[in-house]
Order: C-alpha cells, then structure tokens, then sequence
C-alpha cells in the first residue's frame, strides 16, 4: 500500500496543499495542467480547520519550504500532531522547476507539486541531501529567530534615526548628528539612549530616569539654541520619531536578553571556549552556532578538507567555480549573507582597528592600537600577522581594492582559523 505524500508551498495568507500517493506519470507540467490535478490540490488558510483537514489525509510525511515566520505555524502544528515535517531546500525547488516542468513560470499550486515531486525522486527513489534542510535542535532555531527579529529592529530604527535627524537640521541643528552609543550583550529595556528620551518627554521609565545632570544639559542647550534662533524647535513629530527610537531600542533590549539566555546553554560551552580565543561578542556567536552546531555531525562525518570547505561555504565565505573552455573563474562569497556579514564586521572592528605597522623604513613591526579587543591567543595572533601582511604595504595601509580584498581574504583566514579550532574542540 503507498503511503500519502503532502506538498505545501506556504505565502503569508494561505497556503496551497497537494497530495499524491505515487509519482504521476509522464511529464509533472502535464499533471499539473490535467482535471486529475484539482482533485488532489486544495488552497488552505492557516487555522485550526486546515491543520485538522491535513490530519484526515493520514500522511506520511509533509514537504515544504522553511519560510522562517510563514511557514512556522504549519511546522509547529504538525509536529503537535505527530505528523513528520521534511524541509526542503529553496535554492534547490527554484534551480529544479524548469527542469521538472519545462518553464520558469512560478505558480503556488506548482511549487506545491514540484515538492512531492521532489519528495519521490530525491528521498524516496535516491536520497540526495542539499534538497533537504537539516533539522537542528530547537534552541539554535531561537537563536536564529532572535537574531532576524534583532536585525529587522536595527533597520527599522536606523531608517526613524534618519528621518528624525532630517528634522532636527532645520529643527535643531546643534543634535543633527547627535550618535548613541550602544553596546551589544549589554541593552537594557529599561534604559533608554538618553538624548531620544529627553527629546520625546520620557526621563522616566520604570527604575531608570535620566541623570539630572544630563537632563539639565540638555534643557540648557536647547533654550539657549532656540534663543539664539538656531533653529525652530523640537516639533511633534519628531518627539513622535523620538519615542519610536526609544521602543525600538527597547524591543532589540528585550530580544537580545532571550538571546542571551539561549547562548549561555550548558550545551553550548565547548563552543564558547573557542569563540573566546577570538573575542567574539554574543551577535556574532549567535550566528556562528547557527552555522556549525551540531558541529560533530555536519563536519566530523567528512574529511576534514571537505568538511572546512563546507563550514566556509556556511559562513558566506564560499567561493564557486565557473569553467568553460578556456576561460577558468572564481566567484567568492557564497552562501550566509549574514554569517558572512558578522565575521567581516569583526574584521573591520577588532582586527583592522586594533592592528597597524609600525612607520619604518622597510615596514615595522606589528603593533596594537587603543582600540584592540583581540585576547592574547595564538589564533588572535595569527589574525593580526596575516591582515597587516596583506593590508600593509612598505609600511603603509593600502587602500581602494586592495584594501577591499585584504579584509575579504582576511574574513576566509578567520573562517578557516575558527573551523581549525572547532574540529580540535573538546
């Protein structure tokens, strides 16, 4: 007896259910265009009613996409059913519909087919892995969530920083360019940038109030820059711009303690004592459990060549190869854009910033500057041999490309230092 197969494609609204207990014969476009497909195809919304309909199917298993917030209610429910999830790979559907149907044309009743397609010649028939996503534990799951909800609140508060800084140029323009400082692993929801708060009425939250001393500051420099007629005042929507700095500030704050108590897993300590021989802070930690944990079962089960090509390729810092003919070309940076994103970030802050040659005749040594955080480690020492290597040049900084592509080889040197480490791990 064939056991039932469900594809789901996933949008924000609803999603497209297919169903099928073998692999239709002839060509999948043909399928999809015949009657026989509306008998086994069904458009659901994402409520109790479709997740009970999906149980009455009996499936086997149920594919689909991992759409991160989409697709999470019909993970969640199912799995509470006890009915299997398989997560198939995005990159993998889109690069394989043309091949399946013969056109590029991008359908939701298609893409739900194409899935239980997929399923039969992939999994069942021959198991390919990079069609499949694999599962991780729950906890990375929320870090990574954590993560993308912090990210999505950093956008959203630069864009209401510069909206309101556009005001104050002609509002007050002594604070157009007023910076906030705001240290990672250390937010607190309860303690708003002090400037936004003064600027939007709130000096008081909870506990926390502003010095009265910064508060009386500021209330004197804007009554004698009004005064002076330096500008037009604070407006009501800018205090209103204000306030929205302050509770996007305090929604990354809240985010990033659930994170932090997520990172300080016991499960995650052996992971910690290396990410500390390289002075990571918690954001990038967080992304880089994302990428390598399980790290004995995505790595150790390979070669270890094979295995660190894999972990750069997770990284962002892939490279691949394109051949024809003659012609022999690489094109690097595949992969996590924003593993990829944190590992150069730190580049720039804590290697670049902290590590200079000294100015002699022939080029100096290596020396540190006040902005250094890298610990005194063998793998932080290797990191500040190979930037000032290939960023100095007789002495000086280069610059343009070159200094492009310094930081680029130095971001895959900290990758490969970091793989080294992690497969030594104990």
């Amino acid at each position: 007896m064939n056991s039932l197969i469900v594809g789901l494609d996933v949008s924000s609204l609803w999603c497209d259910a297919v169903w099928l207990e073998f692999m239709p014969t002839g060509a999948l476009r043909d399928f999809y265009e015949s009657p026989a497909f509306a008998e086994c195809h069904r458009k659901l919304e994402a409520n109790a009613k479709s997740i009970q309909f999906l149980v009455s199917l009996e499936p086997s298993v149920v594919i689909l996409e991992p759409t991160r917030t989409y697709s999470r209610f019909w993970i969640d429910c199912l799995h509470r059913e006890g009915i299997p999830v398989l997560k198939v790979d995005q990159t993998m559907i889109k690069d394989t519909r043309k091949s399946y149907g013969g056109t590029s044309n991008k359908s939701d009743p298609y893409d739900a087919l194409l899935m239980v397609a997929t399923y039969f010649q992939h999994y069942q028939i021959t198991y390919y892995r990079r069609y499949w996503v694999r599962e991780r534990p729950p906890e990375v799951s929320k870090i990574e969530q954590c993560l993308r909800d912090i990210g999505a609140f950093n956008k959203r508060r630069t864009q209401t920083i510069n909206q309101a800084k556009s005001r104050l140029v002609y509002e007050f323009p002594a604070k157009a360019k007023v910076r906030v400082k705001k240290e990672s692993g250390k937010l607190d929801p309860d303690k708003l940038p002090a400037w936004w708060a003064w600027a939007c009425g709130w000096t008081e939250q909870g506990s926390w109030r502003i010095p009265k001393a910064t508060k009386t500051k500021f209330d004197n420099e804007y009554v004698k820059a009004i005064a002076a007629g330096e500008g037009t005042g604070i407006s009501e929507v800018t205090a209103r711009l204000a306030q929205q700095i302050c509770m996007w500030h305090q929604s990354e704050a809240m985010v990033e303690q659930e994170l932090l108590s997520y990172l300080n897993l016991p499960e995650f300590d052996c992971y910690h004592r290396v990410f500390d021989k390289f002075g990571f802070g918690c954001r990038e930690r967080g992304w880089l459990l994302t990428r390598c944990v399980p790290f004995d079962e995505m790595f150790k089960c390979l070669p270890k060549s094979k295995a660190m090509r894999r972990f750069r390729q997770l990284c962002g810092l892939g490279a691949t190869q394109v051949q024809s003919g003659k012609a022999d070309t690489r094109s690097s940076f595949t992969g996590s854009k924003e593993a990829r994103s944190v590992l150069h970030q730190f580049v720039v802050r804590a290697v670049e910033r902290g590590t200079h040659r000294e100015q002699k005749p022939g080029g100096g040594a290596i020396a540190t500057t006040p902005y250094d955080c890298l610990p005194k480690s063998p793998e932080a020492h290797s990191l500040r041999v190979y930037w000032v290597t290939r960023a100095y040049h007789k002495g000086n900084k280069v610059s343009g490309a070159a200094l492009k592509a310094a930081r680029n080889a130095t971001s895959r040197k900290l990758a490969e230092t970091l793989f080294k480490a992690l497969w030594d791990m104990r």
